[in-house]
């Protein structure tokens, strides 16, 4: 049997460096890749995943070929399709890095919050689009408790001061436009005001 046809020849080969005089096994860069804390993913300009890395399951319970010949809208929420084909077709167009915040589905039904920075590839006359997915529903809940905390009063839970002027000033302006009456109403309560 030729050398070439062995089981062994059909292997990819595990390249051997030299390490500080010795010889070691290169890594094994998937299994790095499928740790990582972000999913990797390649689509084509159709928007079709081509590739999905391991961290799928772990971030959002899908086998990579769950996701792999599925098209990226499919597992956007329904709200957020529109803006991710735009910013998909803009990154394509421009060749530039983006970024673009979307909820995924994961595969119990619920959505998480993501963020996906991605690139336009061109590589053997076809271009694709890389990126990384991350979960950000950490920092979801964080940018919505420090909302609220900015725009309503700690204690009733009400809107606060920032709140109250700004919609007496869209008020006024609603009332330049369209005319009309507009009134405001103080209440002290026991000396709460």
């Amino acid at each position: 049997m030729p050398a070439s046809d062995s089981p062994a020849a059909a292997r990819p080969r595990r390249h051997r460096r030299r390490f500080g005089g010795r010889a070691e096994a290169a890594p094994d860069y998937q299994l790095i890749a499928d740790a990582s804390p972000d999913v990797t993913t390649v689509a084509g300009t159709d928007g079709v995943y081509r590739h999905v890395s391991g961290a799928c399951r772990r971030l959002f319970g899908w086998r990579p070929e769950d996701l792999e010949g599925t098209a990226q809208d499919s597992f956007a929420h329904p709200d957020d399709v529109a803006l991710l084909r735009a910013t998909r077709n803009s990154a394509l167009a421009n060749g530039a890095v983006f970024t673009v915040t979307y909820r995924f589905r994961c595969r119990d039904g619920s959505y998480r919050w993501t963020e996906a920075t991605c690139s336009r590839v061109d590589t053997g006359g076809a271009a694709f689009l890389v990126g990384a997915v991350r979960d950000i529903g950490d920092r979801k809940e964080m940018e919505a408790t420090l909302q609220q905390q900015a725009f309503s009063d700690p204690l009733t839970g009400v809107a606060n001061r920032t709140v109250f002027m700004d919609r007496l000033r869209q008020g006024l302006r609603r009332l330049e436009r369209e005319g009309g009456i507009l009134a405001v109403l103080f209440l002290d309560l026991d000396r709460f005001k």
